[in-house]
């Protein structure tokens, strides 16, 4: 049997996981008062501005193999590679605008057109997905 596992990364500090865990938290509530019934998915949402409150300096990113695994996932299997190789020129571009502009024109594509909650999902996580553009391939 795993061991019970808390809810956030070990920051180093006593201090530092309450400020996090406060920022989530405070989110977490917010959504619940707000009328979303997910909970917990809001709260892995507000994980993100949490850290960057507590750390100003820290580059927060979109895990790129999630992202792609969940856009993956809304195609059927027939159309998984075509969907993967459509998307590899975007997260492998050269930069944040070249990226931009690829996912424009994956969005007008017939692949864009068929699959519009991938390109939504690519544009809802699209700030945490162009620090990934900043490191060299």
């Amino acid at each position: 049997m795993r061991p019970v596992r808390s809810p956030y990364w070990d920051f180093g500090s006593v201090s530092t996981r309450v400020k996090v865990l406060a920022q989530c938290s405070q989110r977490t509530e917010s959504a619940r008062f707000a009328g979303y019934s997910d909970c917990g998915r809001g709260w892995l949402e507000g994980f993100p501005e949490a850290l960057e409150t507590a750390f100003p300096n820290t580059t927060v990113q979109t895990c790129i193999v999630h992202l792609i695994r969940h856009s993956l996932s809304s195609a059927s299997s027939q159309e998984r590679k075509a969907l993967a190789a459509a998307l590899k020129p975007i997260y492998r571009a050269e930069s944040a605008d070249r990226a931009a502009t690829l996912l424009d024109e994956f969005e007008r594509s017939e692949l864009g057109q068929r699959y519009p909650d991938v390109v939504r999902s690519w544009r809802q996580k699209w700030t945490f997905v162009i620090p990934f553009l900043r490191f060299p391939p």
